[in-house]
């Protein structure tokens, strides 16, 4: 006999299906190492999604939790029929300490749009706002996250390249950083640009803070520094 879930859902800014609610709702989704993985899908991608997914999946409690958020009903949907934790945006600002700034707004215009959103007017940033929503939720609740799009393929845990463990008893892959990660695992946040010269990287052309950001990956800290962030991108 499964035992009841007792205490408050996590994440009250979202929807979480059954599968969200049984992983996060039950005290599994306390990873010893305070960690989760996080991604975003629509119906066009769902073959990515599922691969995303399964990977993540393969890595267990060295990884963490993972959560999707279902941009569209068909995502939704497939996430339901295939037990696979993931929420949805309300499709209203609730009051309950959301993103705020409309995300309503976006999540609705989400939901109404079909076929692949990066060519979408607007729907790729209105996707964005959504995005810093469920950033947002995840940090709230003590996690840190990495978030990924759906065309990334997990082969091992990424903690050892952007965070100290605080755990003692964590394991290897988890508890130490990598040498030459030993500074980037003491920053709020972690994402990438899109740019590939070499020559940029150093003080003198600011380490790329003036190119375009690239969100495929981006790693945030449960610190005040990163919360910091998402409020600028939000505005």
């Amino acid at each position: 006999k499964r035992a009841r879930c007792e205490g408050p859902a996590p994440f009250p800014e979202l929807q979480l299906n059954g599968a969200a609610r049984e992983l996060w709702g039950c005290g599994r989704g306390s990873s010893s190492q305070g960690t989760a993985m996080l991604t975003f899908g629509s119906g066009s991608m769902s073959d990515f999604l599922l691969n995303w997914v399964e990977h993540v999946r393969r890595l267990g409690d060295a990884a963490g939790p993972y959560l999707v958020g279902a941009l569209d009903g068909p995502v939704a949907d497939l996430c339901k029929d295939r037990s696979i934790a993931s929420a949805v945006a309300p499709p209203a600002d609730g009051g309950g300490g959301g993103g705020g700034g409309g995300v309503g707004e976006h999540t609705a215009q989400l939901r109404e749009t079909s076929g692949y959103y990066r060519y979408r007017p607007g729907t790729f940033l209105a996707m964005g706002l959504v995005k810093q929503l469920f950033i947002r939720a995840v940090l709230r609740e003590g996690y840190d996250v990495m978030v990924s799009d759906v065309d990334v393929a997990w082969l091992r845990p990424p903690w050892p390249l952007v965070r100290y463990s605080s755990v003692r008893s964590a394991p290897a892959e988890n508890g130490a950083v990598e040498q030459e990660a030993s500074l980037l695992a003491l920053a709020d946040v972690v994402l990438s640009v899109d740019q590939v010269q070499q020559y940029l990287d150093c003080d003198k052309h600011r380490w790329h803070v003036d190119s375009e950001l690239n969100t495929g990956v981006l790693f945030f800290r449960a610190s005040a520094g990163a919360l910091a962030v998402l409020d600028e991108w939000r505005a």
